[in-house]
């Protein structure tokens, strides 16, 4: 039994930090959060969006994988905070931009979108509005560049979430009229 918040918080440091840069015992750590947490993830969504406000440039690849996973996982269990820990991940993503690093985000997200659509439809349907502006915003840049294959992957990714968005949010929309 964790008596402290401050021991509680170091706890929670000291499990995130080996999830992040010990990959291949990720998934031991994960299960230790899952035992100690009280507070439904709040302070490790706080960490993970600091670390992504405040660091995220300067993160290794290995680390922003995981960070990734992670976030994933925060969906998956409802994390409290969750939504700003996705804008702040939305906001790494540069227009403009064509470097690998950042190409790689805008799939990585789109994919972690479309995977999690329902659960954040169902839970999170404010950061859906944060999600279309940014990828939106970034299509035209994609569609401009002349064809390379890793940005011509990215744009049907991104066209396919829009598709989805559009369709399903017209559904909702018309369940939501008849509540």
């Amino acid at each position: 039994m964790i008596r402290t918040q401050t021991k509680y918080s170091n706890l929670n440091n000291l499990i995130l930090y080996g999830i992040l840069c010990e990959a291949h015992l990720a998934e031991v750590h994960l299960k230790h959060l899952h035992v100690i947490i009280v507070d439904g993830y709040s302070l490790v969504t706080t960490l993970l969006t600091r670390l992504v406000d405040e660091l995220y440039s300067k993160l290794v690849e290995n680390v922003k994988i995981q960070l990734l996973g992670v976030t994933s996982i925060m969906i998956c269990v409802l994390a409290i905070g969750i939504d700003g820990l996705l804008v702040a991940l939305l906001r790494q993503t540069r227009g403009g931009n064509f470097s690998k690093a950042n190409l790689w985000l805008c799939s990585e997200l789109v994919t972690l979108f479309s995977i999690k659509w329902d659960c954040l439809l169902k839970e999170e349907p404010l950061v859906l509005s944060s999600i279309m502006y940014v990828f939106l915003r970034l299509l035209p840049d994609h569609c401009r560049v002349s064809p390379n294959s890793n940005l011509d992957t990215l744009k049907l990714k991104e066209i396919e979430y829009y598709i989805r968005v559009f369709r399903n949010s017209s559904i909702y929309v018309l369940k939501s009229e008849e509540i």
